[in-house]
C-alpha cells in the first residue's frame, strides 16, 4: 500500500496545483483535514478552510477543527448559518442531507466569488462513492465545487494512512456525523433537540475512553445510546452507569436506553 500513498499523494497535489485559490469546506474530520493541508502545501495562504457553525455542529468539533487548521497552519474562518431557518431542512425529510449541503455550498459559493475565488473543495472521498449521501447530490449541481480526494481516486483508509504521515492531529479519530443524523427522518429538527444530543453524547465521552464511537439516537424524551459492544462493560459498570444516566437526566431525557445490536453507522 505504500507506493498507492505515495502515488495517491502525488495526483492530490497535481489536481491542486493549477488552482490559483481555493476554499475548502472544513469541519476538521479526517478528510477535509487532510485536504486542507494538501491545500495548504500547494496554494499557502492562496487556501483558506471555512468551518460552517450551526446548530448541527457539536462545539467540540468546532474547537477541534480550529485547533487542528492552527497546528498544521491552515488559514481558517467561521462562518455561520442556521440550517434550521429552512422549512424543508427543518421538517427532517429523508433527503434532508441534500438541502442542507445545498444551503452550504450556496454560502461557501458567495464566500468566494466575494473574494474572487473560483474553486470550493469538498472533502468526499472514493468510498463515499459507495453509499447513499443526498448531499453529494448538491455537490454534483456546484459549477464551483470539486472534490479533489475523489479525482485523486483516495479511499479512506488511504486518507488515514497519509494523515498519520503527514502528522496531521486527530487521524485516528471515528468518523464524525452532523446532530440531525441521530434523529430518525420525519421527527422535526429543534435547536433544543440538537442540544440535547450534543449534551448527552459529551457525557458518554468523558466517561468513556478516548476515540470511541458513540452515538445517542432519539426521538424526543428517550436516549438509545449507541457505543461497540466491547464497551458495555464499561457503560454497566454500577459508578459509569449511574454517571451516565444522570448525564443524559440532565440533558433532559426521561428515558434511557443501550442498544444491544451496538454502534452502526446512520442507525437512527
Amino acid at each position: 500500500m505504500r507506493q498507492e500513498i505515495r502515488d495517491a499523494e502525488d495526483r492530490l497535489l497535481s489536481i491542486l496545483r493549477p488552482m490559483e485559490q481555493a476554499v475548502v469546506a472544513y469541519s476538521g474530520g479526517v478528510d477535509s483535514a487532510l485536504l486542507a493541508t494538501a491545500a495548504r502545501r500547494v496554494l499557502g495562504d492562496r487556501a483558506v478552510a471555512i468551518t460552517i457553525l450551526s446548530p448541527t455542529l457539536p462545539a467540540r468539533e468546532v474547537e477541534e477543527a480550529s485547533g487542528i487548521a492552527a497546528k498544521s497552519g491552515i488559514r481558517h474562518e467561521i462562518v455561520r448559518l442556521n440550517e434550521l431557518d429552512d422549512p424543508t431542512f427543518a421538517a427532517n425529510p429523508a433527503d434532508r442531507c441534500y438541502h442542507c449541503k445545498k444551503r452550504r455550498i450556496a454560502l461557501l459559493e458567495t464566500f468566494a466569488r466575494e473574494r474572487g475565488i473560483s474553486w470550493i473543495l469538498d472533502g468526499s472521498n472514493l468510498d463515499d462513492l459507495g453509499d447513499d449521501r443526498p448531499g453529494y447530490r448538491a455537490v454534483q449541481e456546484s459549477g464551483m465545487t470539486r472534490c479533489p480526494l475523489i479525482e485523486a481516486r483516495m479511499t479512506k483508509a488511504m486518507i488515514r494512512e497519509l494523515s498519520l504521515e503527514w502528522g496531521i492531529p486527530g487521524d485516528s479519530r471515528p468518523a464524525a456525523a452532523c446532530l440531525a443524523s441521530r434523529i430518525p427522518y420525519g421527527v422535526p429538527l429543534t435547536a433544543d433537540l440538537l442540544r440535547r444530543v450534543e449534551r448527552a453524547e459529551e457525557t458518554l465521552r468523558a466517561l468513556l475512553p478516548p476515540e470511541s464511537r458513540i452515538r445517542v439516537r432519539t426521538t424526543g424524551s428517550e436516549g438509545r445510546i449507541e457505543v461497540d459492544p466491547g464497551l458495555f462493560s464499561s457503560i454497566l459498570d454500577e459508578t459509569t452507569r449511574r454517571a451516565i444516566l444522570d448525564g443524559l437526566r440532565l440533558a433532559g431525557y426521561s428515558h434511557v436506553t443501550l442498544d444491544l445490536a451496538g454502534y452502526r453507522r446512520g442507525g437512527a
